[in-house]
C-alpha cells in the first residue's frame, strides 16, 4: 500500500475523532440534543450530529484520493453522497424536515448517479433470477438507492450500532473490491466509523445523526455503480449482490419491520421501536451486547460469505449464500421472539 494512501487513512480516522471532540462541545452549547422520549432508546439528553466528523473524514481523503490519482468519477460519488449527508443535517438541526423536500433532494441525488454511472442493467440474484433488466434497471436503481439510504437512517436507533455497521462494513467491501477505488472506500469509511466510535460506543456522549446515517447508507449505495462489466465477467453485479450481504442484517431488518408494521396497519412513516435490535434491547439486553451479537455474525458468518460472492464461478455459490442468509435471519427473528417471551414470563412471576 502506498504511503499517501495510509496518510489517507490515518487522515479520515483522525478529522472523525477531532471533529467529534469538538462537536462534544459545541453542539451542547448550541442545544442541538435528541431528547428521550417514549420511542427513545436513551435515557439522558444526548447530542446529535457526531456524523459529521464520518462525513468530513471520508469526503476530505476521497478528494486527496482523488487528486492523487486523477480519478475525478470516483469522487462523484462522495460529492454527493455528501450533498445527502447535508440534507441529514438540515434535518438534525431544524428537527424535522419537509419529507417531501427530502425525498426530492434524495431522488435528485440518485439521479446524478443512474445518469453518470448508469443504471442497474442485471437483477443481482443468481441464475435463473440473474436476468437484463433494460428500462426497468432505472426504477430498481432509484428503490435501491433512496431506500439503502433511508433503511441505514432507520437502523440508527442505539449506540454503536450504525457506526458498527459502517466500520464493519468498510472493512468487508475492502476486502470484495480490494485492488480497486471502492477498496479504498471502504477503508476510509472503516476509519471514519471507527475514530466516530470512540465517543458513541456505549453509552454514548454523541450520536450519528441523520447526517451521517443517510450519508453512509447512499455512499454503500452508491459505490457499486462504480464497477463495468467486463466481456464474460459481470463484476457489476456480483458487487452489487455482495453489497447486499455486507449490509444484510440492516436490510432485512429495516424490510421486515416495514412490512410487520404494514400488515398490523400501523403508520410506517412515525417513529417507533419496533426494529429487531431495538425489541432486544427492550427484552433486556444492553446496546452493547445487541451490537456484538450482530457483530458475531457479520463477522464469522456473513463476510466470509460477501467474499465469495465475488469471482468467475459465482453461480455456483450464491445460492447457497443466499440461503444461508435468509437463514441467519430467521435466527435472528427467533432469538428475538424467544427474548421478549422470556421477559413477558419473568414479568408475569414478577406481577404475580
Amino acid at each position: 500500500m502506498n504511503v499517501y494512501l495510509i496518510v489517507c487513512i490515518v487522515a479520515s480516522f483522525g478529522i472523525s475523532v477531532l471533529t467529534n471532540k469538538f462537536l462534544l462541545l459545541y453542539l451542547h452549547r448550541k442545544g442541538v440534543m435528541d431528547i428521550p422520549n417514549e420511542r427513545s432508546s436513551h435515557k439522558i439528553p444526548t447530542p446529535r450530529g457526531g456524523g459529521i466528523g464520518i462525513v468530513l473524514g471520508v469526503l476530505i481523503s476521497s478528494f486527496a484520493y482523488s487528486l492523487i490519482e486523477h480519478n475525478y468519477k470516483f469522487f462523484i460519488l462522495v460529492a454527493v453522497s455528501f450533498i445527502i449527508g447535508m440534507v441529514g443535517l438540515v434535518d438534525d438541526v431544524r428537527k424535522g424536515l419537509h419529507t417531501g423536500l427530502r425525498f426530492g433532494i434524495q431522488f435528485a441525488c440518485a439521479a446524478i448517479i443512474i445518469w453518470v454511472f448508469d443504471p442497474i442493467d442485471i437483477l443481482p440474484l443468481p441464475s435463473p433470477l440473474h436476468v437484463h433488466l433494460h428500462f426497468f434497471g432505472i426504477i430498481i436503481s432509484f428503490i435501491w438507492l433512496i431506500g439503502i439510504a433511508n433503511i441505514f437512517n432507520f437502523l440508527d436507533g442505539i449506540d454503536g450500532y450504525a457506526g458498527t455497521q459502517g466500520f464493519i462494513g468498510g472493512i468487508m467491501l475492502a476486502l470484495v473490491c480490494w485492488g480497486t477505488p471502492v477498496a479504498f472506500a471502504g477503508i476510509i469509511i472503516a476509519a471514519a466509523s471507527a475514530g466516530f466510535l470512540l465517543y458513541n460506543w456505549h453509552p454514548a456522549k454523541i450520536f450519528m445523526g441523520d447526517v451521517g446515517s443517510s450519508f453512509l447508507g447512499f455512499l454503500f449505495a452508491a459505490l457499486p455503480f462504480y464497477f463495468k462489466d467486463k466481456p464474460g465477467y459481470d463484476i457489476r453485479s456480483q458487487v452489487f449482490f455482495a453489497m447486499a450481504i455486507i449490509l444484510w442484517f440492516f436490510l432485512l431488518d429495516g424490510t421486515f419491520t416495514i412490512f410487520r408494521r404494514l400488515f398490523k396497519r400501523e403508520k410506517i412513516w412515525q417513529a417507533h421501536r419496533s426494529h429487531l435490535y431495538q425489541r432486544l434491547v427492550i427484552s433486556g439486553m444492553s446496546h452493547s451486547e445487541v451490537v456484538l451479537t450482530v457483530c458475531f455474525f457479520y463477522m464469522l458468518l456473513l463476510a466470509p460469505l460477501a467474499y465469495m460472492a465475488i469471482g468467475q464461478h459465482k453461480n455456483l455459490i450464491q445460492w447457497p449464500i443466499l440461503i444461508a442468509g435468509i437463514a441467519l435471519f430467521i435466527v435472528y427473528i427467533i432469538y428475538t421472539m424467544i427474548r421478549e417471551r422470556k421477559k413477558r414470563k419473568l414479568q408475569g412471576e414478577n406481577i404475580s
